[in-house]
């Protein structure tokens, strides 16, 4: 099993040379066959290892099983620190599965650890029963692609050795050894959703079906695993290639997406939250069924999701980003800057978007800087009244920005919508004296 094993694990980069190791061992036989290994490879890897039993508060024997590893730790001069969490605490907290808690805060100990530790990764026994369970329970859960593959033998900074090992070569292992190990009584209830899936639908398998089950659903998630990354290798392309970066959001045309397939989107998406930095990996597959609904309706709109990201859709054009801040008057007035002298028929009219010229003469009160409200108005060559709403409509300008851009009024009247254009009754003309000339500093370039 050793050299089989150890030639996988160089093959898959798991270990490489001066690793420094966490290694969550319980006392199982599992644990106890990867502290085994590891020490028996420590010279030839180079490895630094320190060893945490994390103490669930759930069983009475679980004190016992953590002197043990500590006995154990200490014979063979490995670094040992337990650590205690309260799943009963944090599953009725957060309305969790006891198993859903218990895995949560135990990975979170392991990665505090890590973390104080400075270590690389964290190493856990899980194996190739471990991985055909898993498949079973995602594939009941309605995963897709991703959830299909299992676990797996490195992600982020998690690494599982043994995932290619059988529960019979463990057990044969730790035996010739000589070693005991510690027997979860957990391990045989079936209030767990996973030993259900071990002892009645796993073992019908393999005594009725076919006796390959184990190493069978185990070949099927490698595949699956090289499935999801051909297509995320594909959609992290498609991405780029049709997508445009502007400012802190992320653009796409429509028609764009139309040739985009179901299973295809569940990358898509997810791919383009993490292209601007955001967390995409928190999008489940009822979001992306909300965005795929939603476009299929061919309507405008957004939809809030997930750590405050924001998809968006107006006049074809689809965009996706963080939710924005509500803005406030008071930082909007720090953004203009204003300056008046006498108009001279030589000078010239800037060209500027941001910097704009008006009639001072014809302004009878302090304009106000503000965004829009209901009523406002540009004023068209003729005397023409043209409400900003409509304004705002023909210029193409997203429903979901119209309210954050900044205007320059006297009572409805808006001398300047920022970016855009100017009232002809506030244009200068030959018979101006005065010229208000106004600044519009973006947020980033007023801070300079």
């Amino acid at each position: 099993m050793q050299e089989k094993l150890k030639k996988w694990i160089r093959e898959e980069k798991i270990l490489v040379q001066n690793d420094h190791l966490i290694v969550a061992v319980s006392g199982g036989v599992d644990s106890l066959c990867l502290l085994l290994l590891l020490e028996e490879w420590q010279e030839e890897f180079s490895l630094h290892l320190d060893v945490v039993y994390v103490h669930h508060g759930l069983r009475v024997e679980a004190d016992e099983e953590r002197c043990y590893v500590e006995k154990l730790c200490k014979e063979k001069s490995i670094p040992f620190k337990a650590c205690f969490v309260d799943v009963i605490t944090y599953q009725k907290k957060n309305k969790q599965s006891q198993e859903e808690a218990a895995r949560y805060l135990r990975y979170e100990a392991l990665e505090k650890v890590r973390k104080e530790k400075g270590a690389d990764k964290i190493a856990v026994g899980h194996h190739q029963a471990d991985q055909a369970e898993t498949i079973l329970f995602h594939l009941f859960r309605g995963s897709g692609v991703k959830g299909l593959q299992g676990m797996k033998a490195h992600h982020a900074h998690i690494i599982r050795p043994l995932l290619s090992c059988t529960k019979q070569e463990i057990e044969e292992y730790v035996k010739e050894k000589g070693y005991s190990f510690c027997i979860d009584s957990s391990n045989f209830s079936d209030a767990y959703t996973r030993n259900r899936i071990r002892h009645s639908i796993l073992s019908y398998a393999v005594q009725h079906i076919n006796a390959k089950t184990v190493s069978h659903l185990a070949e099927f998630g490698q595949f699956m695993g090289e499935v999801d990354q051909y297509l995320e290798d594909k959609m992290k392309k498609t991405v780029k290639t049709i997508g445009k970066i502007k400012g802190n959001l992320l653009y796409f045309s429509e028609k764009d997406l139309y040739g985009l397939r179901v299973f295809e989107q569940y990358y898509f998406w997810r791919l383009a939250f993490c292209e601007i930095g955001l967390p995409g990996e928190f999008l489940e597959q009822k979001h992306i069924l909300s965005i795929q609904n939603f476009l299929q309706q061919n309507k405008n709109g957004q939809i809030h999701l997930p750590q405050n990201m924001l998809f968006q859709k107006s006049c074809s054009i689809v965009s996706i980003g963080k939710q924005k801040e509500e803005k406030r008057i008071g930082d909007l007035k720090e953004s203009f800057v204003f300056a008046l002298f006498p108009y001279e028929k030589t000078l010239k009219i800037p060209i500027n978007i941001y910097t704009k010229w008006l009639n001072y003469d014809k302004i009878q009160s302090i304009p106000d800087m503000r965004f829009r409200k209901t009523g406002d108005y540009l004023t068209l060559s003729g005397g023409r009244k043209k409400t900003i709403k409509k304004e705002m409509i023909d210029e193409k300008i997203p429903e979901w920005e119209r309210d954050s851009i900044p205007l320059l009024a006297v009572g409805q009247h808006v001398l300047w919508m920022v970016g855009g254009k100017i009232s002809e009754y506030y244009k200068i003309i030959e018979k101006t004296r005065m010229v208000l000339q106004v600044t519009y500093l973006p947020k980033e370039k007023s801070s300079v």
